[in-house]
């Protein structure tokens, strides 16, 4: 069930990421994995933009986390660049945090709907 669900949210991301962008994007899953939050953590980049999320009525939090360079490369689309390479590696300005933050409020939506088979999921941003 959460293959498909996932499946359904890549496809949904691909739409919501193509039209917030203006640019053809794709998102794939790439594997469903059990594994603790330190393991997790352990394997990102040290520069990532993670999104912790509630996830009611689940009593657990959740991560929604884009690498820095897909992050950086969304908002030089939002902003009317050409996402010209290489990005800037560094933390966000609050700007440009408040611009992201509407695309991932966005991407939360859109794994709402594909869960709704599975549980009904009102996820909230709770920190970045």
């Amino acid at each position: 069930m959460l293959q498909l669900a996932f499946d359904g949210f890549a496809r949904q991301a691909t739409t919501a990421l193509t039209s917030s962008l203006r640019t053809v994007c794709s998102v794939q899953l790439a594997s469903i994995e059990q594994r603790s939050y330190a393991e997790y953590v352990d394997s990102l980049d040290d520069l990532t933009y993670l999104s912790l999320f509630s996830g009611e009525p689940m009593r657990s939090h959740g991560v929604l986390n884009i690498p820095l360079a897909a992050t950086m490369t969304c908002l030089d689309h939002m902003l009317g660049g050409k996402a010209a390479r290489p990005q800037p590696r560094r933390a966000l300005s609050e700007i440009e945090s408040s611009v992201v933050s509407g695309l991932i409020d966005r991407l939360l939506n859109e794994m709402r709907y594909s869960l709704s088979g599975i549980i009904a999921l009102e996820p909230k941003v709770l920190s970045v």
